[in-house]
């Protein structure tokens, strides 16, 4: 028997969301969903070996639950000949060099469904870029930790500037939007590497949409015509929550990229297994913080304390 889940699969709802940034704080609940998943599997010998967004669904809840195992297979494998290889988009280097099959092959996958969430990239499926990201060279993918600071400071100039007291409207946007009509700062030293999803025609002409969204740096937020409220920033410091992650709110946290490099180790054996990741300090914390499923956005830090 089959789960229905009615919130369609992790594909579907990136699709929905392609012109936005999804916040650090989901995306650390969407490892942490995926990952309890695969450490069940592994823990009983099984390998996926063809994890994508499209192959994970959504429960109305928003939680996530791993499908399609078609291609999943019990370890030891014996046949001398075997040969099973998952979608090109996201397979492990070993799977096609060596033939070696390991459950680091689904951290692999893993790795890059979250570098193509983080960034809000199309992975490339050949040429070079497909063969750097399989090399361990990362650099053109540009930072992948959100830099939720920056964010929250954006949002709130945006309440104190153009929502008219509707603060809670205006702070309840979980990403950063790049089809709108506001101007953007953005870094195109990923442009290179990646391919943006086709996004929505724009008339005006301010707005750069070319490169990609991995794009909006630290220091360099994307910015409205309005930029009321941002004049004094260490007052609007002063607004991010207590119960805020020490890791989310020290502007330059790295925590997300380091961990993403790791799991993309062009060696298997230099991975994190899907038990020591979730035993991480930040996965940790997001997992005693949040309250709702992996999708549901909770604010840019997490909900509040009981």
């Amino acid at each position: 028997m089959t789960e229905f889940c009615e919130g369609g699969t992790l594909f579907d709802f990136l699709e929905e969301n392609k012109h936005y940034r999804i916040d650090e704080f989901r995306i650390w609940k969407i490892l942490i969903e995926i990952l309890s998943g695969l450490r069940f599997i592994h823990s009983k010998n099984y390998l996926h070996l063809d994890l994508k967004p499209a192959n994970i669904f959504i429960t109305f809840e928003g939680s996530l639950k791993i499908g399609d195992f078609g291609l999943a297979t019990k370890l030891p494998i014996l046949e001398k000949d075997f040969d099973l290889e998952g979608d090109r988009n996201y397979i492990a280097p070993e799977l096609i060099n060596d033939k070696i099959y390991t459950p680091f092959a689904d951290i692999f996958c893993l790795g890059l469904i979250i570098l193509e969430i983080a960034a809000n990239i199309i992975l490339p499926d050949n040429g070079t870029p497909w063969r750097k990201l399989r090399s361990g060279d990362l650099s053109d993918a540009g930072q992948l930790s959100s830099d939720n600071i920056s964010m929250f400071l954006h949002h709130h100039a945006s309440s104190a500037g153009g929502c008219g007291g509707e603060s809670n409207h205006c702070l309840s946007s979980s990403t950063t939007n790049i089809s709108s009509t506001h101007s953007l700062t953005i870094n195109s030293s990923a442009s290179n590497l990646f391919t943006m999803p086709p996004q929505n025609p724009v008339n005006n002409s301010t707005t750069q949409l070319n490169p990609p969204a991995t794009a909006i740096t630290s220091g360099t937020p994307a910015t409205t015509g309005s930029s009321s409220g941002m004049s004094n920033k260490a007052s609007a410091r002063d607004l991010i929550p207590p119960w805020a992650p020490e890791f989310l709110t020290s502007g330059d946290s790295m925590n997300l990229d380091r961990l993403v490099n790791k799991m993309l180790r062009p060696n298997p054996f230099d991975r994190p297994s899907a038990s020591v990741i979730l035993e991480m300090e930040e996965c940790v914390i997001i997992e005693n913080r949040r309250k709702a499923g992996a999708t549901i956005f909770e604010g840019e830090f997490g909900p509040p304390d009981d």
